[in-house]
Parts: structure tokens; C-alpha cells; sequence
């Protein structure tokens, strides 16, 4: 054989194991901080003021907690406090955190609004709420006319001055809000339904899922910024016969023509499966009630408390939260490896690339997208 060919062979055996091979490493161990020892404590969910400190809600104490990562302090703020915000009447099933405010849903009706760090506490006075973000400097509300409503509504709410700019008609019951750009995406777990919403038409422009693509008790909702969504399908191992398993699925939609691809988690469901997703690339993380806490297709970590919900980055670390009390787990986001292994850079690599660079520049030509992501320092996409 060729001696230009063998070297050439070499290379792209080196490219393709760049390409293929796994490109995070992830520790497998949760850390988990019990920050509040109560066991008929509910925490829900959490929001972080992107510097030191995250707020925890308490569906059963109607209120929320505040931690700080560096002093370890934990402030309650909930009905059995001095001073309950809202009078102790929100269970607090969301939380955003804007304009050094805590805006926290109920379903019972209504947003509460804290002024950080020792009120006022006010309401904002909506249908029954369960969903809220904060997106494109506004906060945004999933909610109900009332308990037994079919239909919604979505609330854009101004967090410096706490008014209802506007509130947008769908046709189902909203549930989790993620968003992206100039939209967000609501999911709607009674009708299998993720909603598209425009952020500056305020209409919805699009409907995934229904009739044969039905999404199966879709709930938490994340995204990698552009390309798909990732759905928790959050079914109950009680609605299948006794004897047969329940699924444990992720569903996957391609924002480009709306295709829905099932995932399984690899997990069993004994109770109900995802209830939460997020994606950090190139990983994507879930929990669910059925006590996991784990990365589709990846490892896979059942906990000793009674279930897992909320998660979101929080700095340097993925935040988990479990309750069982209310536990804040902990794990460290996927570190990137290098694309570029340092003998590509080594004085023979670079005689190699001069002696082959009329062969690699033919290759380019000839398969330009087989080329098109190699990084440039093997020297495909520029050779010199």
C-alpha cells in the first residue's frame, strides 16, 4: 500500500475517534445537602438569583426557602414562619426569581410576589397557575381560568412593576413553560400537547403532539437551543395492567418539521416516569417519582428519598431537588474533552499534513461534509 495512503488511513482513524468518542465525562455520585430536615416538607421547586443563593418552594408549607451556597444559612419563608408571605395560601408549585423578587405560583389561584430580602409580600390575582419563567425580561405564567379548566391562559408579566401586560388564550390546559429565543413552549399534560408560543405576536404558532403523535403525559420541558425540545413523558405505572411495565420515555421533537421520536430513559417505571428534563450538552439529565436521577442513555442513579423534581444549573453544577425533606443534590457539569489530542499538533503531525496536503484538500472537495466539523487542528478544513 501506499505510504501516503497508510499516513492518510492514520489520520482520519484519529478523526473518526474524535468524532465518536464520548465528549463529556460525567461523575456518576450525587452529592445531596439536606438544607431543611422536615419530612412532611414538599419542596417543588427552586430558582437561583445567579450569584450566591437559591429559593425553594414548599407545596406543603405554602411558601419557599432561601439558601445561600456560601454562608450554608437557610431562611424560611412559609406559613408556619413570624410573617407568611401571601398569608400562608400558595402552595408554591413554581418559582421565578427577577427584579430582586420572588414570584411564586399556586394552584389554588393567583401569583405571589415577595420583595427580597424581607418584603412586602403581595398577589398578583390570576386562574389557578402551575408553570412560570422568566424569559426575554418579562415573567411568564402558565395558567387556568379555574381547577376544572380544558383551556388556559398565558400571563406576560412586567417583574419591576408586578401588572398583567397581557394574557394569551390557548386551547389546552397549560402545565411547564420553557423558552428559546422569541418563543416559548408550553406543555399541556391533559391533551399530549406541546404548545409554541411567539413572544412577539403573542399567538400560537405552532401545535406538536395530538392525535396519532399524542405525547404521553408530557410535563417538564427543555431544549438545546434551537435544534429539538426534549418532553418528560410522565406516565403512570397505575394506568398500565398489573404485570405489564409502565414506559419511562423522553420524547424528542425536531423544531424543523416537528418530527417526535420516543427516548427511553433506561429506567423502571414503578410509579411515574420523567417528571423533569434538562439538557446540558451533550447530556441529557432527568428525574421522575419512581426515585431516579439520571442521564438518558447514561448512568443512572436511584435515591433513597421519595422523589425527584426540579433541576437547573446553578454555576459550576447541576442542582437536583429531592424531597424527603428538602434535598438540593448536587452534580458537576459534563467537562468537555479536548477535540484536539496533542499529538495532532506534534512536529511529525505537521510533515505529515505538508506531505499530504494535495491529498487532503481533494478530500475536502470531494466529501465536504464528512469534513465540515473536524476541528482545525488536524488540518483538514485549511491545510497549509
Amino acid at each position: 500500500m501506499n505510504s501516503n495512503r497508510l499516513v492518510l488511513m492514520f489520520m482520519v482513524f484519529g478523526v473518526m475517534l474524535s468524532v465518536f468518542m464520548p465528549v463529556s465525562q460525567v461523575k456518576a455520585a450525587i452529592d445531596y445537602t439536606t438544607i431543611v430536615s422536615d419530612p412532611n416538607a414538599l419542596p417543588f421547586a427552586f430558582a437561583y438569583d445567579g450569584s450566591t443563593t437559591v429559593y425553594v418552594t414548599d407545596y406543603n408549607y405554602k411558601g419557599f426557602y432561601s439558601y445561600n451556597f456560601n454562608t450554608k444559612v437557610v431562611t424560611a419563608y412559609i406559613k408556619t414562619s413570624a410573617n407568611p408571605p401571601w398569608g400562608g395560601t400558595l402552595s408554591g408549585y413554581g418559582i421565578a426569581y427577577a427584579s430582586s423578587k420572588i414570584f411564586v405560583t399556586g394552584r389554588e389561584g393567583n401569583v405571589g410576589v415577595y420583595v427580597l430580602p424581607s418584603g412586602p409580600s403581595s398577589v398578583i390575582t390570576t386562574g389557578p397557575n402551575e408553570g412560570i419563567l422568566y424569559h426575554n425580561s418579562y415573567i411568564w405564567v402558565a395558567s387556568a381560568l379555574e381547577q376544572t379548566s380544558t383551556t388556559g391562559l398565558i400571563h406576560q408579566i412586567n417583574p419591576s412593576t408586578n401588572a398583567i401586560i397581557r394574557s394569551i388564550s390557548i386551547p389546552y390546559r397549560p402545565n411547564f413553560i420553557y423558552g428559546n429565543g422569541n418563543f416559548i413552549y408550553i406543555t399541556c399534560v391533559g391533551d399530549g400537547r406541546v404548545l409554541e408560543l411567539s413572544t412577539t405576536t403573542f399567538t400560537v404558532t405552532r401545535t406538536f403532539g395530538g392525535g396519532v403523535e399524542k405525547l404521553y403525559r408530557p410535563l417538564g420541558i427543555t431544549g438545546d437551543g434551537g435544534t429539538y425540545l426534549y418532553v418528560a413523558e410522565n406516565e403512570r405505572a397505575s394506568d398500565y395492567p398489573l404485570g405489564v411495565s409502565a414506559p419511562s420515555r423522553v420524547a424528542r421533537i425536531r423544531l424543523s418539521d416537528g418530527v417526535i421520536t420516543q427516548i427511553n430513559t433506561g429506567t423502571t417505571n414503578t410509579d411515574e416516569g420523567p417528571y423533569y428534563v434538562l439538557y446540558v450538552s451533550p447530556n441529557l439529565y432527568f428525574t421522575d417519582n419512581s426515585r431516579h436521577v439520571g442521564i438518558v442513555g447514561g448512568t443512572i442513579e436511584t435515591i433513597s428519598y421519595s422523589a425527584s423534581y426540579f433541576m437547573s444549573v446553578v454555576g459550576s453544577n447541576i442542582i437536583v431537588l429531592s424531597k424527603g425533606s428538602v434535598n438540593l443534590g448536587t452534580i458537576p457539569l459534563p467537562t468537555p474533552v479536548d477535540p484536539c489530542p496533542p499529538w495532532m499538533n506534534s512536529p511529525l503531525a505537521n510533515r505529515i499534513r505538508e506531505r499530504l496536503k494535495v491529498v487532503i484538500q481533494t478530500a475536502i472537495e470531494r466529501y465536504p461534509r464528512l469534513f465540515s466539523n473536524i476541528p482545525d487542528c488536524y488540518g483538514f478544513n485549511n491545510p497549509s
